[in-house]
């Protein structure tokens, strides 16, 4: 019969791999979509803005849902959430393959954001809670390579079976995740830790605030900015809530603030190169929905080589090293992409390894700096906000991408000279993501400076947190006594 430290050493590794398979049929439930939204696009006959919508709208339901996932988890046990969250993913699935028309297929996939959000929001705090401080650098690791290999394989996936299947049949993968439910009701204890009450007022301004500003961005009425409206009476509500939906402290800290910042703007990048990349494959190179799957699928199988070398080396690299290389190769990538996406699909898969390796350097070290970062108090909401934020940045993207591609001032003059085919709104969709690696490249600079030096070993974590708290409690005193 195995000792007592046997069976939690099972637990473990049990436990790191159904969170794997989960993140994996998470992050492919987002990528075998992208690759099927020109068949999708076909089939319904859609603008590109409107083909956007099954994207974003998944996108910022994914955003708000893993913020809320992890508020709940102070009146709700883990497991539960987690039966919620994949019973929803099992409906939407379903709702997905029965439904026959673009706005059924937009409600299911909303349906699924809902369920896939509370893998994303959860999957950190349980490994944050429940495994010893040693082993949590191999189950982040694990982690972020399961969404790598999920943006790589879940291409493969999507334009094989939209190929030879039709794209109606991508929802029964997502099936698989149902089954995982008793795995987690069995090996996570049940208990709740209540602390503090849930913002109700504060969830429904931001959510409103976020949903506002991306009906903007992709349909280009400007009624909608008058929803924008709530994000002020947000943060003046925030100020004044004792136990807000987002707390004001962890906005105010300047370490924080670059890292939400990084994490959006990334997240935009890839997003929107996935998005935009499938629509240069089928239209300019003239490829298949299969094809288009291959190609990606290398590109992003040769970045996930690449994220196991430095998960392996992340305490000899630094996690501020490794989130700074996410903004060089985002620079590199966009970059190709904007000037010789044009030549062959060879070198598409080149580009998109150089910007996936970016994005999965940024999952990896932002996941594991917030384990490290923040106190343990404020790991659900801090961690929650950072996940908030980047699939927010990811809808964004995709939206305004999606836009672009139908502006004519796009098509009219070209930003980047070395360029060659007609079509200059793939180019210039490119270019306007190198403006923005450039200006995530700008932010990482000092929030380096501030952050390379800190004690970020998982030795030093929990002495570090609490410092943290510290600073971050004396800083709030201060702004009260300057206000007063």
């Amino acid at each position: 019969m195995p000792s007592l430290k046997e069976r939690e050493i099972n637990r473990e590794k049990l436990l790191s791999f159904t969170l794997f398979i989960n993140v994996l049929i998470m992050v492919m439930n987002t990528s075998m979509f992208t690759i099927a939204v020109p068949e999708i696009q076909s089939d319904f006959q859609l603008t590109a803005s409107l083909a956007a919508w099954m994207v974003t709208s998944y996108s910022v339901c994914f955003a708000v849902g893993t913020l809320l996932y992890g508020r709940l988890t102070a009146f709700f046990s883990i497991p539960s959430l987690l039966t919620i969250g994949l019973g929803l993913l099992g409906i939407g699935s379903v709702a997905g393959m029965l439904g026959d028309s673009y706005p059924v297929l937009v409600a299911a996939r909303v349906i699924q954001a809902g369920g896939t959000s509370a893998i994303s929001a959860l999957g950190i705090v349980v490994v944050s809670r429940y495994f010893p401080i040693g082993d949590r650098n191999k189950a982040i690791a694990m982690i972020a390579s399961a969404s790598a290999l999920g943006f790589g394989l879940g291409p493969l996936l999507g334009g094989v079976i939209s190929d030879y299947l039709g794209w109606r049949y991508l929802f029964t993968v997502s099936l698989l995740g149902v089954l995982t439910i008793p795995i987690y009701r069995r090996y996570i204890p049940s208990r709740v830790e209540r602390n503090g009450s849930f913002d109700i007022t504060g969830f429904l301004l931001f959510s409103i605030s976020i949903i506002s500003l991306l009906l903007v961005v992709s349909s280009g009425v400007l009624w909608y900015l008058l929803g924008a409206l709530c994000f002020p009476l947000f943060l003046f509500h925030i100020k004044r809530k004792q136990d807000p939906f987002l707390p004001l402290s962890m906005l105010q800290d300047r370490i924080y603030q670059k890292a939400l910042f990084l994490a959006f703007t990334i997240f935009f990048i890839h997003f929107s190169i996935l998005f935009v990349t499938p629509l240069l494959l089928v239209h300019i190179h003239g490829k298949s929905i299969a094809v288009v799957g291959w190609i990606v699928f290398l590109g992003a199988l040769a970045s996930t080589i690449v994220m196991k070398f430095l998960g392996e080396h992340v305490e000899r690299i630094g996690l501020p090293r490794i989130i700074g290389l996410s903004t060089v190769c985002m620079l590199a990538g966009t970059f190709l992409f904007s000037g010789f996406g044009d030549r062959y699909p060879l070198l598409v898969t080149l580009f998109f390894f150089v910007s996936s390796t970016g994005f999965s350097c940024v999952t990896m070290g932002m996941s594991n700096f917030m384990t490290r970062y923040l106190h343990p108090e404020q790991m659900t909401s801090g961690y929650g906000t950072i996940q908030l934020i980047q699939f927010s940045g990811g809808a964004f993207g995709v939206a305004l991408t999606g836009k672009i591609l139908e502006m004519p001032f796009a098509s009219d003059a070209l930003w980047n000279a070395f360029w060659q085919d007609g079509s200059q709104a793939y180019s210039n969709a490119y270019s306007l993501l190198f403006i923005a690696a450039f200006a995530a490249f700008a932010v990482f600079l000092p929030f380096y400076m501030q952050t390379h030096q800190m004690k970020l070993n998982h030795k030093n974590t929990a002495s570090f947190s609490r410092e943290n708290h510290a600073y971050m409690n004396k800083n709030k005193v201060s702004r009260s006594q300057a206000q007063d």
